[in-house]
């Protein structure tokens, strides 16, 4: 029998999440990051496809739980600074304006100013900067880590799996 506690973990204003660290509404924020991070083109599927999402939140509970501090505050800032800059959330962005704000987030220009306190204590451009390398980790690394689905990246660079170095798991 499956505990209350453990179905419940799950859900976000009464929606069973399909993440088990992000929220709904984080998982679907990182869903477009990671595609607006490694864009999707007609040959290999971009972020999103090859779940990179779902990696960042395996591994927000488990080898990158030193990062969920900043993903829980830096997410909802991400949306609410957008906001104030241009009067919609950042999912509400056109595909382009979603670009040009996350270069500026890059940039550093939102590390001051007014929305600055909406991130807490965390500059705007690291958080980006650690998303960008956690999309990465998805990207690239083994699908055993829950990204990379169907070797994607490994096909993109025309690497056959059996040339992909793997290590026995550790008991």
């Amino acid at each position: 029998m499956v505990s209350g506690s453990a179905v419940m973990s799950g859900c976000s204003n009464g929606l069973i999440s399909p993440y088990q660290t992000l929220t709904r509404r984080e998982g679907q924020l990182v869903e477009i990051l990671a595609d607006r991070i490694i864009p999707p083109d007609s040959r290999n599927p971009g972020g999103k496809d090859a779940r990179v999402p779902h990696f960042i939140d395996q591994q927000l509970g488990k080898h990158l739980s030193d990062s969920l501090e900043m993903y829980q505050a830096c997410l909802p800032a991400l949306n609410e600074a957008c906001k104030s800059r241009h009067e919609v959330i950042f999912t509400e962005l056109g595909e382009q304006e979603q670009i040009l704000y996350l270069t500026d987030i890059e940039a550093g220009v939102y590390d001051s100013g007014p929305e600055r306190r909406l991130w807490g204590h965390f500059a705007p451009s690291l958080f980006f900067s650690v998303l960008v390398d956690h999309c990465m980790m998805g990207y690239y690394g083994s699908p055993k880590h829950g990204g990379n689905k169907n070797y994607a990246s490994y096909k993109m660079l025309g690497l056959f799996v059996e040339q992909v170095p793997m290590r026995p798991r550790s008991s």
